[in-house]
């Protein structure tokens, strides 16, 4: 996931302040910069248009309802943690509707593989147990290995599309995704957790 050129935008400090000064165009300079970019973090989850025009929508409201009081420092991951928030809970309520075609799917159960038999999986997680031993787990891979994990696990890209942003092979791709899970395990497993 590469991040839109900016010299013919407006620096993401002017935008960030448009914000602040409330002004109306702060979301259509966002957009402008930066719709690519949330679609793409969208579509990668939902893979559904419609989805993804709502949860635009939804992010924008977001940004609008917490600039100020935040201050971003880094615009493009504060879009995406907004953007990818809210595909997640559209992707919640498609699941409880029983309509959950999309990447994200491949996704939860590839990693599902490394947390197999963790019956409190999502409480241990959610309590911050769990995502303390992941976060502290990914800070510590090599740059390639971090990058491909934060792509497919976060962004929910394809094996393709990592394959092309890092300029390696889908089989490369693969290779690692199949070593990132199992030292994942024996992390898990190493701090405690049965999986």
């Amino acid at each position: 996931m590469s991040y839109p050129a900016s010299d013919e935008h407006l620096s993401d400090d002017r935008i960030i302040e448009l914000f602040w000064q409330r002004s109306e165009n702060a979301i259509y300079e966002t957009d402008v910069k930066y719709g690519r970019y949330i679609r793409v973090i969208l579509f990668n989850i939902l893979s559904d248009e419609s989805d993804c025009e709502e949860c635009q929508n939804d992010v924008y409201m977001a940004l609008w309802d917490s600039i100020p009081p935040e201050r971003p420092q880094t615009l493009p991951a504060y879009l995406s943690v907004l953007a990818r928030n809210a595909a997640i809970d559209r992707y919640r309520e498609k699941c409880r509707q029983k309509r959950v075609p999309s990447e994200m799917t491949v996704c939860i159960d590839e990693l599902a593989e490394a947390l197999e038999g963790a019956s409190d999986t999502e409480r241990e997680y959610e309590s911050g147990e769990l995502r303390g031993v992941i976060n502290s787990f990914v800070r510590g891979l090599p740059k390639r290995r971090r990058d491909i994990f934060v792509f497919r696990y976060y962004y929910a890209d394809t094996v393709k599309m990592i394959a092309e942003t890092l300029s390696v092979s889908e089989s490369t791709v693969k290779k690692e995704l199949f070593k990132i899970k199992k030292q994942l395990k024996k992390a898990i497993e190493k701090h405690g957790f049965n999986v």
